[in-house]
C-alpha cells in the first residue's frame, strides 16, 4: 500500500522526512507500528495520510490539545 497518495495535500508537498515516515508504515508488515518524529517535522500530515490510508487508525497524543 502506497500511503503518500493519501497525504493531505491542503498541508502542501510532503516533506522529505514525512515520505519516509509514510514509507515506513507502507512497508512494515507488524499490525502495530509507532513513528517517532521530531518537533515541527510533520507529523499531523503522517497521521492523517495514514488514517486515510488504513482508512482506520488510532493516534495517540500526550495532550487534548493535539488531539484535536
Amino acid at each position: 500500500m502506497n500511503l503518500l497518495q493519501h497525504f493531505p495535500t491542503r498541508l502542501g508537498p510532503p516533506r522529505e522526512q514525512q515520505k519516509r515516515g509514510l514509507n515506513f508504515l507502507s512497508q512494515s508488515d507488524k499490525p502495530r507500528s509507532i513513528v517517532e518524529m521530531p518537533t515541527g517535522s510533520g507529523k499531523s500530515g503522517v497521521a492523517v495520510g495514514a488514517c486515510a490510508g488504513y482508512g482506520s487508525s488510532y493516534l495517540v497524543t500526550p495532550t487534548k490539545s493535539l488531539q484535536s
